[in-house]
């Protein structure tokens, strides 16, 4: 990677470092660390913020989000994870 250049960090990368007991922890970590002390250009996307707030709550066993954007968490439906919103972001899914 060229330090000087952005890059954007997948969820796998920033799950690997979240997860101390993943065999990609060590090298994620690194990555992320760099990114997060401004060594490396590291960029996000709020998909892949979704799909590590997924990950991270299917792991810690949490079933359940309460969200106002209701839309970022309907794909992971599927993984067992159910939108319970406000009343107001209820009405209209």
């Amino acid at each position: 990677m060229n330090p000087d250049e952005p890059v954007l960090l997948d969820a796998g990368v920033l799950i690997g470092a979240l997860l101390r007991g993943d065999t990609r922890h060590a090298e994620a970590l690194l990555i992320v660390e760099a990114a997060r002390e401004g060594r490396l250009l590291g960029r996000l996307s709020v998909g892949i913020l979704s799909e590590v707030c997924a990950a991270t709550a299917l792991t810690a066993g949490v079933r359940q989000v309460c969200t106002y954007d209701a839309d970022d968490w309907t794909v992971f439906q599927p993984a067992g994870i159910s939108v319970v919103a406000p009343a107001s972001v209820l009405a209209l899914l």
